[in-house]
């Protein structure tokens, strides 16, 4: 149970926010989203973004992928970034809800004979050093390490001293954006 421990999050819907925010801001309008079902509460973030800045609020855009011991991030990346580029009406960009499924995302767009940014930037949430090594260098909303390390041995601190046990807290940190070269400005 959750409420019987201390645990650091990022604010969930944030972290898919931001990056559609940002996205919409270059001005993409059709931004596909490969969503992972155990972390399904991003999905509101880029829906309240596809709402708030008009946006193409296609359900063929949305893919609810769910992680097996089966397959790899990065090939369930692979597999729903084909799917995506099946349709008739392409999305000019694509939030991957994980890190570790943009480097096979990133692979089935090259397959595709298209480039990143060129033809479809690729935007992530989580710590670009679990891509792996993937040109361009994906863009992503991240955590601050340093700042959730120093909380969390704060925290650990408080609890050796603390004479009596403490109740568990959640802290939430905030997210930003890291840019780098996966995504482009587009016209119209």
């Amino acid at each position: 149970n959750e409420n019987n421990y201390d645990y650091i999050m990022f604010e969930e819907e944030q972290t898919s926010y931001i990056p559609t925010r940002y996205l919409a801001g270059l001005g993409h309008k059709r931004i596909a989203c490969i969503i992972n079902t155990d972390r399904f509460t991003r999905l509101q973030g880029y829906k309240t973004a596809v709402k708030e800045f008009k946006l193409d609020d296609d359900d063929k855009l949305v893919e609810l992928v769910t992680k097996t011991d089966a397959i790899s991030y990065k090939d369930l990346g692979y597999t729903f970034m084909k799917k995506i580029l099946g349709q008739s009406n392409a999305p000019t960009a694509v939030l991957v809800t994980d890190a570790e499924s943009s480097g096979g995302v990133v692979e089935a767009i090259k397959e595709a004979g298209k480039k990143v940014p060129e033809d479809i930037s690729v935007i992530s949430i989580g710590d670009p050093d679990l891509i792996g090594n993937v040109a361009p260098e994906i863009s992503a909303v991240v955590s601050n390490k340093t700042e959730i390390g120093s909380l969390a041995v704060r925290r650990l601190i408080e609890k050796i001293k603390s004479p009596t046990p403490l109740e568990p807290v959640k802290i939430v940190v905030q997210c930003r954006l890291l840019e780098r070269k996966s995504v482009r400005r587009i016209n119209g």
